[in-house]
């Protein structure tokens, strides 16, 4: 299991593909093809959609430069329940 971490963390790296943090533990999509995205995120069976709409960031990277960061990228997700779930309740 050590060498399939390491090399889904070269992958990372490398861009090949993106890592969603789930409550459970991280997984990872292709980013091959990829135009830059975000998630929404099921809380009870934490299925994940991708939605393509991105956030204004421009007050957020004005944050970063008066605290000195220099930003190199982002993420952004959305929690909330998916229409199975909530049905479900």
């Amino acid at each position: 299991m050590d060498t399939v971490y390491r090399n889904l963390r070269l992958l990372y790296d490398v861009g090949l593909v993106h890592q969603i943090d789930l409550p459970s533990g991280s997984v990872y999509e292709l980013a091959v093809g990829l135009c830059h995205h975000h998630h929404l995120i099921c809380v009870d069976c934490e299925k994940v959609v991708c939605i393509e709409y991105c956030p204004d960031l421009q007050g957020y990277s004005e944050q970063a430069v008066r605290q000195g960061f220099d930003l190199i990228g982002h993420t952004f997700a959305l929690q909330g329940r998916c229409p199975d779930c909530r049905q479900a309740r």
